[in-house]
């Protein structure tokens, strides 16, 4: 399926006991054009990382 990169900010993200965060931004590879990281802002309070980088 086809989306444009601006639809996927805002996006929850979900782990199995619940919402952990949503998409504030991501990062392409150049040479496939595929979304290769994703910048959460946590919803949660973890721990010394805000946000995320997965």
């Amino acid at each position: 399926m086809l989306r444009k990169a601006s639809e996927l900010k805002g996006y929850s993200i979900a782990a199995v006991d619940g919402e952990i965060g949503h998409v504030e931004e991501f990062y392409f590879d150049d040479q496939s054009w595929v979304i290769r990281y994703l910048v959460l802002i946590n919803s949660r309070i973890w721990s010394w990382r805000d946000p995320d980088l997965w």
